[in-house]
């Protein structure tokens, strides 16, 4: 210390320094990027049952320009009128508060939302409204159908294969006789949400009595409707095994609502 300078001093000339460093230096140092809160943006998304396999991106505008919202509602506003106005299982949208720039989710200025004509075998779509539940196919061979062995023509079967967490059930699904005679051995996603909702159905109907189900689906007597009866049956025992507890009328009434069919 110099004679008549106290270390109290001394320390005090020391941190003026650093201040007036500081303050060359903060010219230089980046400007604190914005609040993720203050923004909000929608993220669309794909999923790997599509022939163009799974993407994320951030909703951009007519310019190709980011989509961004001031609330968190504005941004769920919009993202559910466009999965009302999508109506498909394999593009859905939700919102985010983490901006490209905070190095979130890679954007991807070329992919957009693209219809597909049908899923290859082995993919899966998730199911509106049960976002646990999701399904598949496989193409197995061309067949008689189980319920008619005498048929001389052949149909395109199918195994459904559904999907809930970590439980898995198949269910065989039988496409049309000029499916067969054009070679067809692919689903749409319509085709396939349709056969599902068969399946559903199936289940809804091995609910009644023989006697209900023979009246309602047109058999004679209740011996020519047992076969298909007990076939429902066995498909219900198989769903059971999924752990699904949720109305399967409702999850019926979402899909076709969703589909519009």
């Amino acid at each position: 210390l110099k004679p008549g300078v106290t270390a109290k001093e001394k320390f005090r000339g020391v941190n003026d320094r650093l201040r007036t460093l500081q303050k060359k230096l903060r010219r230089y140092i980046p400007k604190k990027a914005e609040n993720p809160q203050e923004r909000w943006y929608i993220l669309a998304h794909r999923s790997g049952g599509s022939i163009f396999g799974a993407a994320t991106a951030y909703l951009k505008d007519i310019d190709k320009k980011i989509m961004s919202f001031k609330t968190e509602d504005a941004a769920k506003k919009e993202a559910d009128r466009i999965n009302k106005k999508t109506r498909s299982a394999n593009v859905w949208y939700t919102v985010t508060d983490m901006p490209p720039s905070y190095g979130g989710i890679a954007e991807n200025p070329d992919w957009h939302p693209s219809g597909s004509s049908d899923i290859a075998p082995g993919y899966f779509i998730n199911i509106y409204g049960a976002p646990k539940l999701m399904i598949g196919y496989e193409f197995l061979q061309y067949d008689r159908p189980k319920w008619d062995r005498k048929l001389s023509h052949l149909h395109p079967h199918y195994k459904l294969i559904v999907l809930h967490g970590k439980k898995k059930q198949a269910f065989d699904y039988w496409g049309s006789r000029s499916d067969y005679d054009i070679g067809k051995k692919t689903l749409s996603e319509i085709e396939l949400i349709e056969a599902f909702i068969m399946v559903l159905e199936d289940i809804g109907a091995s609910k009644m009595t023989l006697k209900e189900f023979s009246l309602e689906y047109g058999y004679p007597t209740k011996a020519a409707g047992k076969k298909v009866w007990n076939a429902c049956k066995k498909v219900h025992e198989k769903w059971k095994k999924l752990n699904y507890r949720k109305s399967l009328n409702n999850l019926i009434d979402n899909i076709r609502d969703h589909y519009d069919i």
